[in-house]
């Protein structure tokens, strides 16, 4: 059962659904999906958590590093067209390890500072 996360503090306070070290949430982002690639390659530039793997018009695949709470992670986004001109993300969260099934938390926090970063270097 999918237990939504309670917001860790920050402004952007983004649903986070987890279940045994398995997070995942969706969100809009005021940018075209073509435009999406660059705007995410922007962000891991500008960022020391996310490395990028590969992305396309249609999604991404980005690795986090290990922290006190798991170990490394990979986040998996799909784009699909938003209203207007922008984009919907669903990303998902899952540790490299398969047998973990505690995260304490990293998951949805990665996922709520990825959302955040996005959002912030569309509106710029």
């Amino acid at each position: 059962m999918a237990i939504p996360e309670e917001s860790d503090g920050m402004e952007h306070d983004l649903m986070v659904s987890s279940s045994r070290a398995r997070s995942s949430a969706t969100f809009p982002v005021e940018t075209p999906r073509e435009s999406l690639p660059a705007l995410i390659s922007e962000v891991v530039r500008t960022s020391r958590r996310f490395k990028l793997k590969a992305a396309t018009a249609a999604g991404a695949t980005l690795t986090v590093g290990f922290t006190w709470r798991v170990w490394a992670g990979v986040i998996e986004l799909s784009f699909t067209p938003g209203q207007g001109r922008g984009t919907q993300v669903e990303a998902s969260w899952r540790p490299t390890v398969a047998t973990i099934v505690l995260d304490y938390g990293q998951g949805a926090k990665d996922l709520r500072r990825l959302s955040k970063e996005l959002l912030a270097a569309s509106e710029r």
